[in-house]
């Protein structure tokens, strides 16, 4: 029979075998749907240990909110597959041709969901399972002495990314060295596909950097080492030529800085910050992959603005029911205007902001609504104190990451790729109440 602590140490084997799993093939996205499946079969697989082992996740005062958050968000895909009587799916808005085709063939009578692409309702309901899994698992069963060490293994990762980001591109084309087919090989990509999501790995990994080092005490040489690696995912950062990701590099270097050297801060060390911070300027403005970057801001035809256009005009015909989760690409491809037609597939939006209002109607602002809620809730409890140094560091990086991926939602989709939803639904978990208090509150 297993004791408590060895239960306790192959709870966070599998956890950490399954992170690193993602880490691994999550950025390939839905062009390899094998490894996604994979990825999704893991997820489950943890789960029913979890709770197997551990039992149904209690409904914890402190928890209680942000689970009925996850119940509503796996209840909207789930409500939009249920079939609907012809009276009152006919009646949704943006489904007259729907109707008509369906009473062209004779088939009036049947009953249909309201999502107008079931199989991909589906599949999007099974893509969050992951994301699912790492937030109740994280936030739910793992006691709070194990929950930083998963963020070493999102580190690790991150740095072999910088590191293969850089042979890819001293490498010319990259495409030895990639490891999933792209449209962006022959940039530094790491582990994805695409490079803009790369680079928002990479600025969430120095905020982890920088809150794992703020955990540290009266340890200057090894925080000096964390300075150094968080200005080395910098320069990863950089060399993705993410307009993206290099625009919210200031933020997140203060941040993290801060999280690094906030019981330590003084003119000394934030003097030595401000300089070691011009050098490294410097450095990299002499690089042409920086004069790429630069030259990239300068151009004002973005064909995200074409994108949205088109989405708002769809927008208000399927207001306020959607048209259903995952089904943004057969009713774009319906609304897409003919002076925007391009070679280039549109698979998202480019805001995920704009492709949830559409996809999911009003219930899914009001689900987003609640989780913004769920943060300012968390935020307070962070901030107020009673927690432990560790806790409390760990949750501030948590809150900070948070930021940096629903900001970059508003021109990408990096929720759309397993590592960064897994990865958001670690974050998300860390800022729940741990599942066991192992320590009284240290708030010095």
């Amino acid at each position: 029979m297993i004791g408590s602590d060895g239960r306790g140490r192959l709870d966070f084997i599998f956890t950490a075998i399954f992170l690193a799993l993602v880490l691994a093939i999550g950025g390939a996205r839905d062009r390899y749907p094998l490894l996604e499946m994979m990825v999704e079969l893991a997820a489950l697989a943890m789960l029913l240990y979890f709770c197997w082992t551990r039992g149904l996740p209690r409904w914890r005062i402190g928890n209680r909110f942000p689970l009925a958050i996850l119940c509503l968000m796996l209840a909207l895909p789930l409500l939009q597959l249920v079939p609907l009587p012809p009276g009152i799916w006919t009646a949704l808005p943006g489904r007259e041709l729907a109707a008509r085709i369906t009473a062209i063939a004779g088939l009036d009578g049947i009953w249909r969901p309201l999502s107008l692409d079931p199989e991909a309702t589906r599949r999007s309901l099974l893509f969050l399972l992951p994301g699912v899994a790492m937030f109740v698992v994280v936030g739910l069963f793992l006691p709070a002495s194990d929950r930083p060490r998963l963020l070493w293994i999102v580190l690790g990762f991150a740095f072999f990314g910088v590191f293969l980001g850089g042979v890819q591109l001293a490498s010319g084309d990259g495409s030895g060295v990639t490891p999933f087919r792209s449209q962006h090989t022959g940039y530094a990509v790491g582990l994805f596909v695409n490079r803009n999501q790369h680079a928002t790995f990479l600025l969430v990994a120095m905020l982890m950097a920088g809150s794992l080092g703020g955990t540290l005490r009266r340890l200057r040489a090894a925080r000096m080492l964390i300075a150094g690696a968080i200005l080395l995912l910098a320069v990863g950062v950089v060399a993705t030529t993410s307009r993206t990701g290099t625009a919210t590099i200031p933020f997140v270097l203060v941040v993290s800085l801060l999280l690094l050297f906030h019981d330590r801060m003084n003119w000394r060390v934030a003097g030595a910050g401000a300089v070691g911070l011009l050098v490294i300027g410097v450095l990299i403005t002499q690089s042409q992959v920086v004069d790429q970057t630069l030259a990239r801001y300068g151009r004002l035809d973005d064909a995200r603005f074409l994108y949205w256009r088109d989405v708002l005009w769809a927008l208000p015909q399927y207001w306020p029911a959607g048209t259903g989760i995952g089904t943004f690409d057969p009713i774009y491809r319906a609304a897409e205007s003919l002076e925007n037609v391009g070679p280039y597939y549109v698979n998202h939006a480019h805001n995920d902001y704009l492709e949830l209002a559409l996809t999911g109607g009003l219930p899914a602002l009001i689900i987003f609504a609640l989780f913004v809620v769920f943060l300012l809730v968390a935020m307070w409890r962070i901030a107020r104190g009673g927690v432990t140094r560790s806790e409390r560091m760990v949750g501030l990086g948590a809150l900070a990451g948070i930021t940096v991926i629903l900001a970059h939602s508003y021109v990408e989709y990096p929720l759309r790729t397993l590592t960064l939803e897994v990865l958001f639904g670690l974050l998300c978990g860390l800022l729940l109440p741990p599942a066991e208090e192992e320590a009284k509150p240290d708030v010095g």
